[in-house]
């Protein structure tokens, strides 16, 4: 569409808007899950709510995130039949 003028400051441009846009929707989606996870918890369970709380959640959440990023898509499958 914009043939070789990505190349240059409207790509530029472009690029860095696109990666605000996936930055500030990854930020709302992870923040909303933990908020979310951590009022299942509080219902279910009786967990109080507080800041130290939902800092563990979100550190439980960003290690898991982190391992599905790292590991290979093959090794989700080890071990089954």
């Amino acid at each position: 569409m914009l043939g070789d003028k990505i190349y240059g400051p409207i790509g530029k441009i472009i690029d860095i808007i696109t990666l605000c846009i996936t930055f500030f929707g990854v930020s709302t989606t992870v923040g909303l899950g933990t908020m979310e996870l951590g009022s299942g918890l509080s219902y279910n369970y009786g967990i109080p709510l507080n800041n130290k709380a939902y800092m563990i959640i979100l550190l439980v959440v960003t290690v898991c995130y982190l391992a599905s990023v790292c590991l290979p898509i093959d090794r989700g499958g080890e071990g089954r039949v």
